[in-house]
């Protein structure tokens, strides 16, 4: 009787610990796969996840209708079941950290970012005021953009505005209707290029005006 117990219960032990594995890396990547941008970007991720997730969640629904922990062992190849789903589950996972490894290659920025942050990114590349919280993460500068719809009903961002609330006035403005890539590249030349066009004016109007650095002088320029 003892051996037999022995044998259940570490028959049981490996399915637990399989089971915790799997329904952890489930749960992430569930989140993920929503996502249209990340479907349209993983086509062949998606179509295996979407086959380990019908599964896993008929296997779910099986043992809800016999909850006890000894019919698990009558359910064949349990423990089996679940190695193939996690060792799936896990190629997809590196597939999609080749992914964001890719993305980060394209745009440097994505590298001080963590990929949880950089899906989110990616998975609402057409909402731009969800990817605006993590402009900080980016840029040592920006804390937040603003967002106004121009005469032609293309969303824009015509000032960037630092953590201390100093609001600085783009050159050109950014057209955040194009792909987030696209925008944060542009973010990053209007940054530059903003503010390079700000320091001469302000040395030109020094010289110019013949005034000294007071305050007022400071405080008209970033």
């Amino acid at each position: 009787d003892a051996t037999s117990w022995e044998n259940r219960l570490t028959s049981l032990r490996t399915i637990f610990e399989c089971w915790i594995s799997v329904q952890k890396k489930w749960i992430y990547l569930r989140g993920i796969f929503k996502s249209p941008d990340i479907k349209a970007q993983l086509p062949t991720q998606t179509t295996k996840f979407k086959s380990v997730d019908t599964e896993l969640v008929n296997m779910m629904k099986r043992i809800a209708a016999k909850p006890g922990i000894l019919d698990l062992l009558q359910i064949e190849n349990l423990a089996r079941q679940l190695e193939r789903h996690d060792n799936t589950i896990t190629m997809i996972q590196k597939a999609l950290g080749e992914y964001l490894e890719r993305q980060r290659q394209s745009f440097a920025r994505f590298y001080f970012v963590n990929n949880d942050d950089l899906l989110e990114i990616i998975g609402n590349a057409n909402e731009p005021t969800k990817i605006f919280p993590h402009l900080s993460k980016m840029f040592a500068g920006i804390n937040n953009l603003t967002q106004v719809v121009n005469e032609t009903g293309t969303q824009i961002s015509t000032q960037m505005i630092s953590r201390e609330g100093e609001i600085v006035e783009f050159t050109k403005p950014i057209d955040l209707s194009i792909g987030v890539k696209e925008w944060l590249f542009s973010l990053c030349e209007n940054m530059v290029g903003t503010l390079a066009n700000l320091l001469e004016e302000s040395r030109t109007t020094l010289n110019a005006d013949n005034v000294d650095l007071s305050l007022e002088w400071l405080d008209k320029y970033p």
